[in-house]
């Protein structure tokens, strides 16, 4: 065998084969769920601890806030379920003390920057015994909740990890634990920020009006200074239009028999985020009917008085209560299914209109009509 192969072959022999995988550190985000809030909406921001291959017993965690812009409401731990304490400014928690430090920011006087502190451990005081510590690729330790303060819009809201210590006893900064309860080195995570946007755009006067071919109008006017991208209309919660910022009307086609009926308008701006703050006005559109059809076929016959019947004396549920209203006395009662079988077999009166083709009840009264189908 040649010098030059064997040499090959004993250097193939002695290496390992392939390369070691490289240690990762230990890396901690913070993710805001987005990048904007209204100030009607929570912020939520997870701690995510990114490549624990040795095990986490256990972590705090302090976080400094824009305490102009928010208020600390929670933090919702995850993967670690034993917190044993959480420090912060009311609602989150007690509360710290003024830092010691000369011209330093309190922590927890809504002004500045303030201060979260959260600490947990996998064992568990109360009962005297030890968890499991957690690892993996990826683990969500928990997720601070705050609250935009109210006209208190800001460009850009920043949180960060707190580098400041302010008392001796402690270290306040974030620390992770191993199992063994030695700090963990890890790569701190750059700060994050948020917007948060007091959008405005309330339209004023709001009026809905029912035209003579079913549909609804809605009208509205536009104060000064008015600041939208579209204007969105809600129907019963749902979104049916968007118009463009300078309209003031909207005719809904869809709405016949649909009953009482909420419409909402509210300006919309980048992003498709929605103002805070709508206008609402309601309208009762009544379902049209045929009178006597009480089982919704689109025929009077027999099977109506007995529908009302069971209705009266077993409770059975009926659709339309007009249409069992035989004489339109706006009451259901016995009364109502002998009318329809003296009309049907006695050669009785005919039923008041709506009866010879679908329409509305002429008469007002509480009975109501929450669905008819049948086409006459």
């Amino acid at each position: 065998m040649p010098a030059m192969r064997r040499t090959q072959l004993l250097l193939a022999l002695l290496l390992p084969w392939g390369d070691p995988a490289p240690s990762q550190d230990v890396e901690l985000a913070l993710e805001p769920h987005s990048s904007a809030v209204r100030i009607c909406d929570d912020l939520a921001i997870d701690v995510i601890a990114r490549n624990v291959t040795a095990g986490l017993s256990g972590y705090q965690l302090f976080l400094r806030f824009p305490a102009d812009h928010f208020d600390a409401l929670r933090f919702e731990p995850e993967s670690v379920d034993a917190t044993f304490f959480s420090v912060g400014p009311p609602p989150f928690g007690t509360g710290f003390a003024p830092c010691e430090a000369g011209g330093v920011d309190p922590w927890d006087d809504a002004a500045g920057e303030d201060v979260l502190a959260i600490a947990a451990t996998v064992i568990r005081h109360d009962e005297g015994a030890a968890g499991t510590p957690v690892a993996g690729d990826e683990v969500l330790l928990g997720r601070f909740v705050f609250a935009p303060r109210a006209a208190a819009s800001a460009e850009e809201a920043v949180f960060s990890l707190n580098e400041e210590i302010c008392w001796t006893f402690v270290e306040q900064t974030t620390l992770l634990f191993d199992a063994q309860g030695e700090a963990i080195d890890f790569v701190a995570p750059p700060p994050v920020s948020t917007a948060v946007l007091d959008i405005q755009g309330l339209v004023e006067d709001l009026t809905c009006e029912r035209t003579e071919t079913e549909e609804v109008t809605l009208r509205w006017s536009l104060p000064l200074g008015f600041d939208a991208e579209a204007i969105r209309v809600y129907r019963d919660g749902s979104p049916i239009e968007d118009l463009p910022p300078q309209a003031a009307s909207f005719v809904d086609s869809g709405a016949a028999g649909l009953g009482d009926i909420t419409y909402e308008v509210i300006a919309v701006q980048g992003g498709g985020l929605e103002s805070c703050r709508s206008a609402l006005c309601r309208i009762t559109l009544e379902m049209p009917f045929r009178r006597g059809d009480v089982t919704i076929d689109g025929a009077v016959n027999i099977s109506d008085p007995v529908a009302a019947l069971f209705h009266l004396f077993q409770a059975t549920s009926i659709d339309c209560a007009d249409a069992a209203d035989f004489n339109d006395d706006g009451l259901l009662n016995i009364s109502d299914p002998i009318f329809g079988l003296n009309y049907l077999f006695s050669s009785g009166q005919q039923p008041p209109e709506p009866f010879e083709a679908i329409g509305e009840d002429p008469t007002p009264d509480d009975l109501g009509c929450a669905r008819y189908s049948a086409r006459s």
